[in-house]
């Protein structure tokens, strides 16, 4: 096991790659690291190796405290890895560990951290397709979000500001009006083979948005046309202040 308590990796000039991190890996567990570029993975792992001396915190590797071990005594090892090499691989794991700016925001299975991002930075990052997040207020016993009259979701407030989290796997495009549903006019269609992903150019009060939503390949709509995108409403979550709204 792996276990980190309070990792700190501060460089000079006051930049902390690791910021104050606790996480622990099982034994035989495949764990993976995401998080874009400059987030803290490289170091982390420099960190557990003994490449890095951290600033604070501790390492504990096997149950043994190996935080002062130099690296040859941590019986542990990196090797070079580029994805240009193994181009047909996929990451799958166990658990992953979503970084952002040195901290760990999200510690789940795969498919834990992509159906129920714990956060709106999550929910932008996980996902071959971003998930729409949009700007809403809840009014009047229902959530208005860029003009369509959504159900009000558990544990929000009238009169709450929120965001509406709905992966684009999960919405479906209408070529008919409904009070449900985000109008607009089809921008971009992008053939992903077997479907499509389709975005939308939607008015609404907080400016023009994009909405995406992917189809079938029978489905290809035209575009500069109209269409009205249809949340399915039990695979949406809300945001609020950035984090998930736990009912």
């Amino acid at each position: 096991m792996i276990s980190l308590h309070g990792l700190t990796k501060e460089f000079p000039g006051g930049v902390r790659a690791v910021d104050a991190l606790d996480l622990e890996i099982a034994d035989g567990e495949f764990f993976a690291l995401l998080g874009p570029s400059g987030c803290g993975k490289t170091t982390l792992l420099r960190t557990i190796a003994g490449l890095e001396t951290p600033t604070s915190g501790n390492i504990v590797i096997g149950g043994t405290d190996v935080t002062a071990l130099p690296p040859g005594r941590r019986d542990v090892a990196m090797v070079f890895q580029d994805y240009a090499l193994s181009p047909h691989m996929d990451v799958m794991a166990d658990r992953i560990a979503v970084m952002s700016a040195g901290r760990i925001t999200q510690v789940g299975t795969p498919s834990q951290v992509f159906q129920r991002p714990a956060n709106t930075f999550v929910a932008s990052f996980i996902g071959s397709t971003p998930m729409n997040l949009l700007p809403g207020v809840a009014k009047d016993g229902a959530l208005r979000v860029a003009g369509a009259v959504l159900p009000m979701a558990p544990g929000v407030a009238e009169g709450e500001e929120i965001v509406y989290g709905l992966r684009p796997e999960y919405m479906d495009l209408s070529a008919s009006p409904r009070q449900d549903a985000f109008a607009g006019h089809v921008s971009v269609v992008e053939n992903l083979g077997t479907s499509y992903l389709v975005t939308l150019e939607v008015a609404s009060d907080a400016g023009d948005l994009l909405v995406q939503a992917v189809v079938p390949e029978d489905a290809e709509p035209t575009r500069g046309g109209p269409a009205w995108a249809v949340p399915r409403h039990d695979r949406a979550l809300v945001y609020r202040d950035g984090e998930l709204v736990v009912p």
